[in-house]
Formats: structure tokens, C-alpha cells, sequence
């Protein structure tokens, strides 16, 4: 059974220990005796950090006994992926090579949630180097989605998305390159916030490709959207160590285009077919943003096939793009990257690279152009279901087949756009979503289309793993 303060968001858990209706040590050691309940059968959280939360718990319950000023997550819990530096911890990115490579400082993202009173709880699982849409480390093993264990928990964020769906946290943080807050989500029902480039200060890899310059970011995940705001105004916000964050997010995106609520909405966005359950949710989601009042048109923004090839045309056209990480990687993991890679069909060459890198400033302006006459954009977060585990190994073929189903999402990380996942139903026994994406530093106007669908439709989760198979 769930334990009570573990179905409560991150938003409730801070009002309630400012109140003294519960405190710090009381809501850490829930979510500790959680993980101890339930990660087992997941494998989710790979490094708990128990005596320094609960010692950062008593500190903050002294400070809230004491009358001091408090943060908007004082004394809340919250969970990291294994590539986000916390000072004195390893941030191994799921590879045996990096499994005593300590940070010496922390993320300037952890900076920002401890100084508003957020207590880090517990590391948890990515693939190496954060590169399969599968959550299976060379380090940590493989995460398990608590809906179906043989399906995949998504990735890179498995970790992170298991662990809040199951209760083990009430918050999470992870990155997104290619879907990585989004899949996962998608995969275990919860809501995520994919921020656009810039807007969340990130420290650079020291080898990173350029297309993870270009494209990465770090984001949310919760199972409210009111804890996704929340996390994104605590983290976002220029810093020195990220030449691409910017100083604010502009106060005018807090709705599309002022009051007017208008949003375009696609089932099957680009051509080449959508899952049926996920035409149904993208359908209930788009007639209760129309009952709720929003202006809803069929649309898509332009060149969409063309923004979705400019991920793998800058991601391999550049020769040496992955070299550097091909090393770290574990026998599976490169499979993957090896399949992905021939899949894409993209050959090593310069010019493929310089040339997309110019064809994408083209294709964002007139993305902005549909955005200024449509608002936002309802659809698909993938286009499929999540994949049996190991069918990202199996062929080419296969692999064809879930980048195509990842089209809107490679997209959207081609032209660092924001976008938000929320859960809007269950079908065949698996979750599912709507993604909602907007113009560049949208991120309110795309939780806001979010929050007004689950203010009807509700949360999925906290929920109990299942080692059932679902009914086909």
C-alpha cells in the first residue's frame, strides 16, 4: 500500500511541513521506506543518500521551528539522474568507466532546488551516457516499468520516471536530448517539462558532441503539473557555466499570444501512421481543451519531416560527433548507438552537418510563424507504444520503426522548442499521453494547456509496480 505522504505532490508535501502539519524527517523517511518497499522490483534508484537527507530534513524542520524563511520546497525530497552533479557523489552517467568520477560541485540546477529547500534523496538509473531510449546500464543494470515489466521504462530518464510513477519521490530532475523526460514519461505516466534551450542552465560535458550542445536540456518530471511550474521557476534562469541560458523566461508566455487560448491539434502528425490508443488520448485531450473554451484546429507546423531529419543530420553528419563517447559504452549500449546510427541513414559527412545547422534556422522561423497564428500544438508525444525490452536491439528495421514512432520528439529537440507531457488516460494497460509544444520560452503557456486537461482527466500515478503482463 502507498503510504499516504507518498501519494501527496511536492507542492502539498512543502505547504504541510511550513504548517507543521508534518515535517522534513517525517516525508523523507516515507519516501526512504518506499524505495526500501518497492525499488527491488524496479531497480530505479541506484544510490540513496539517506544519512545526509535526513540530517538536511532536521536542519529543515529546526529552521521552520525557528521561524525562519522558508523556500517553496522546504524540506521536500526529491530524486537526481545519475548525470546531474551532486557535490561529493559520483555522476557515473550509467558507465562502469565513470563509477568513481565524484563531482566536486554541484549542478547549477541543484544549487537552485537546495536553496529552495529541496533535499536530495536518491540517485537514480539512465542508459549509458544517457544514449538508448531504453533504461539499461552497463553499471545499474536495467529499470523496469512498474505498468508492464516487459515493456521498457523508456529512456534516457527510466530512472526517474519509474521513481516518481511509483511513489519513491514526489519530484525528479533529468535531461532530454531525444525524448528522455518525454519517452519516459509517456512510458509510466507522469508529466514532464521539456524546457526550451537556454532556459535551465546546464554545465557542459567536457566531451559532449555538438549536437548535445544544441539540443540537451534538463527538465522536470512530477506528477502534478503544479510541481513541474514550481521546479521550472526554481531552476531556470541564466548561469555563468552555460553560454546558452538566458537571464528569465519573458512574462508574456505565460498564455499563448495574450488571453486568446488557441491551440492546433494533430493524431498523426507527419503521416506514417499513430497507435490507435494514442489517437484516443490525443483526441480526449484536445475535446477537453474545447470544452474548456480553447480555439481548436486540425494543423501541424510546417516541414515537420524535415525538422525531424535534422536530428540525426547533425547528431552523425559531423564525423566525430560520438567518437569520444563510443569508449564508455557497454556492449548493449553500443549495439544501440550502432543500429540508431545506420538506421538514421545519415552519412558521416561535414557537409550533411553544416548544411542542417543552416536549413534549421529556416525551419524555426516559420515554426514561429504557426505558432503566432495557432497558438500552441496538441499531439503525440511518440506515435507508438512503448517497445517490448530489447526490441531496440533486434534489427534495423526495428529501429526504423521506433525512430519514426519519435518523430515529433526529435523534432522539437531540433529546433529547442519547450513542450510539455501530460498523462490523459490508460489503454491496453499501458499509460497514455499528449505532448504540447510551443514557441521558444512558451514553458508556462504549454503547463497551462497542460493543467487545464488534468484539472479534468486527473493523475495516473502514484501507482504499484506489476510484474503482469498487460492484456493485449
Amino acid at each position: 500500500m502507498i503510504p499516504p505522504l507518498c501519494r501527496r505532490s511536492a507542492v502539498e508535501l512543502a505547504g504541510a511541513i511550513k504548517s507543521g502539519d508534518t515535517s522534513s524527517r517525517e516525508v523523507v523517511q516515507a519516501h526512504l521506506d518506499r524505495i526500501d518497499a518497492v525499488n527491488e522490483g524496479v531497480n530505479a534508484v541506484v544510490r540513496r543518500l539517506d544519512d545526509e537527507a535526513l540530517a538536511a530534513a532536521d536542519t529543515a524542520d529546526e529552521a521552520v521551528r525557528a521561524g525562519e524563511p522558508t523556500g517553496p520546497l522546504h524540506g521536500v525530497p526529491v530524486t537526481l539522474k545519475e548525470n546531474i552533479d551532486l557535490a561529493g557523489h559520483p555522476t557515473t552517467l550509467g558507465a562502469v568507466a565513470l563509477a568513481d568520477a565524484n563531482a566536486v560541485s554541484d549542478e547549477p540546477i541543484v544549487e537552485r532546488l537546495k536553496a529552495a529547500g529541496a533535499v536530495p534523496l536518491a540517485r537514480t538509473n539512465l542508459p549509458d551516457m544517457a544514449m538508448r531510449l531504453h533504461t539499461d546500464s552497463g553499471l545499474h543494470g536495467p529499470t523496469r516499468n512498474p505498468w508492464d515489466s516487459e515493456v521498457t521504462p523508456g529512456g534516457s530518464s527510466g530512472g526517474e520516471s519509474v521513481c516518481v510513477a511509483t511513489g519513491m519521490s514526489p519530484l525528479g530532475i533529468g535531461g532530454d536530448m531525444c525524448g528522455s523526460l518525454r519517452w519516459p514519461s509517456q512510458c509510466c505516466g507522469v508529466a514532464t517539462l521539456k524546457p526550451t534551450l537556454g532556459a535551465i542552465p546546464r554545465a557542459a560535458l567536457p566531451f559532449a558532441p555538438y549536437g548535445i550542445e544544441l539540443m540537451a536540456v534538463l527538465g522536470p518530471l512530477a506528477r502534478t503539473v503544479a510541481d513541474l511550474r514550481v521546479a521550472f521557476e526554481i531552476m531556470a534562469g541564466a548561469h555563468p557555466v552555460d553560454p546558452w541560458s538566458y537571464p528569465s523566461v519573458p512574462a508574456s508566455t505565460t498564455a499563448p499570444d495574450g488571453p486568446a487560448r488557441r491551440v492546433a491539434v494533430s493524431t498523426d502528425p507527419g503521416g506514417g501512421g499513430t497507435h490507435p490508443s494514442v489517437v484516443a488520448g490525443i483526441e480526449r485531450a484536445a475535446s477537453v481543451l474545447a470544452d474548456a473554451g480553447w480555439q481548436v484546429v486540425e494543423a501541424e507546423p510546417p516541414q515537420l519531416t524535415e525538422a525531424t531529419q535534422l536530428w540525426p543530420e547533425i547528431n552523425y553528419g559531423n564525423p566525430t560527433s560520438i567518437d569520444a563517447m563510443t569508449a564508455l559504452l557497454s556492449p548493449d549500449a553500443q549495439l544501440a548507438l550502432q543500429q540508431w546510427a545506420i538506421a538514421a541513414g545519415v552519412p558521416p559527412d561535414g557537409n550533411t552537418f553544416v548544411d542542417a545547422l543552416q536549413r534549421r534556422s529556416s525551419i524555426i522561423g516559420q515554426w514561429a510563424g504557426f505558432f503566432h497564428t495557432h497558438g500552441l500544438w496538441l499531439t503525440a508525444t511518440a506515435t507508438e507504444l512503448p517497445f517490448e525490452v530489447g526490441a531496440d536491439l533486434e534489427s534495423i528495421e526495428r529501429v526504423q520503426r521506433i525512430l519514426h514512432g519519435h518523430r515529433v520528439i526529435m523534432a522539437t529537440n531540433s529546433l529547442g522548442l519547450p513542450s510539455a507531457v501530460i498523462p490523459v488516460g490508460v489503454s491496453v494497460g499501458l499509460p497514455q499521453s499528449v505532448q504540447i509544444v510551443g514557441p521558444r520560452f512558451a514553458e508556462m503557456a504549454c503547463l497551462h494547456a497542460a493543467e487545464t486537461i488534468e484539472r479534468t482527466i486527473g493523475t495516473l500515478t502514484p501507482i504499484e509496480p506489476t510484474t503482469q503482463r498487460r492484456p493485449l
